[in-house]
């Protein structure tokens, strides 16, 4: 994370379904994602305000950015999370390889 690299989410927008990138995420307390970079936010929720009301379930919740976060999370949760799609081709390529081999 960090130095300009920009990482493709497991995770899609919960309103248009666009696939999320670590710059342009925002998450919520409540545990939804939707869009947030400039011009393309799907939610009300701003990153650092006071609680809002999530679109998807109503619930009264706060935002944040993986980005900004992403240096406090445990290593496992970065590996689901995050996801290059080259490091996620090649670990299914190398999948494949065993299975056939064996």
């Amino acid at each position: 994370m960090g130095g300009g690299e920009k990482y493709m989410l497991r995770f899609n927008c919960g309103i248009c379904a666009a696939r999320l990138s670590d710059a342009d995420a925002l998450f919520t307390s409540c545990g939804h994602f939707f869009c947030g970079r400039p011009g393309k936010r799907c939610t009300g929720l701003v990153v650092g305000a006071p609680a809002g009301k999530c679109e998807l379930c109503g619930q009264e919740c706060n935002a944040g950015t993986l980005e900004n976060q992403a240096a406090a999370y445990d290593e496992r949760v970065k590996s689901f999370v995050f996801a290059s799609l080259p490091d996620e081709l090649k670990k299914l390529g190398e999948i494949i390889e065993v299975r056939t081999a064996t």
